[in-house]
């Protein structure tokens, strides 16, 4: 049995949507999966990370247990954060601002390794983040920008190739009506 609220039906047992069929050879599936995830979740998953990530850092860098060690790690890498100087520009689309994060997390990191792992687990469960979230998040970044490189280097070799084509055939074509134009022309 099935409900109708403004034109589309809902099934009691799943509480799911069904879309009604057209005529009846139409028959749809019901339980379509749902989109198949994009290139950039993870990335996405990092970015809403980031303000835990924030407050985290800052919770370590006013915390007396924490070694300057660690502290000057996480300064350095908020530092590089704001900084206008970078080694990716941060006017180049994505790969300028994966720079800064990828930097800001090795500090965190490093300001991990470097300071007592109590002081350092406490912390993180009251960011309500996982100490292993670091490393799989700059994993992540650098499997993103592995494929960006691969993509960059197939896509510009098909352009290269293309272009290259183009040259060749505009080449030919010229030679070819010098050549018919000489024939045309007898001097």
């Amino acid at each position: 049995m099935t409900s109708q609220i403004q034109g589309k039906m809902i099934s009691p047992e799943a509480g799911e949507l069904l879309r009604r069929p057209r005529d009846a050879g139409d028959v749809r599936e019901t339980n379509a999966p749902g989109p198949e995830p994009s290139t950039f979740d993870p990335m996405w998953q990092i970015v809403k990370r980031l303000p835990k990530y924030a407050r985290l850092s800052a919770a370590l860098v006013r915390d007396p247990r924490v070694p300057r060690s660690s502290k000057a790690m996480l300064a350095a890498g908020g530092a590089y954060l704001v900084s206008p100087i970078d080694l990716v520009p941060g006017f180049i689309p994505v790969a300028g601002q994966l720079d800064d994060l990828y930097v800001m997390l090795f500090g965190l990191r490093q300001a991990m390794r470097k300071g007592p792992d109590n002081v350092i687990e406490e912390h993180f469960a009251a960011a309500g983040l996982a100490p292993s979230i670091v490393d799989e998040d700059l994993a992540t970044i650098r499997a993103f920008v592995r494929r960006g490189v691969r993509w960059s280097l197939r896509k510009g070799g098909q352009a290269l190739t293309r272009v290259s084509r183009q040259a060749t055939t505009f080449a030919q074509r010229t030679r070819q009506r010098r050549n018919a134009q000489n024939d045309q022309d007898p001097l």
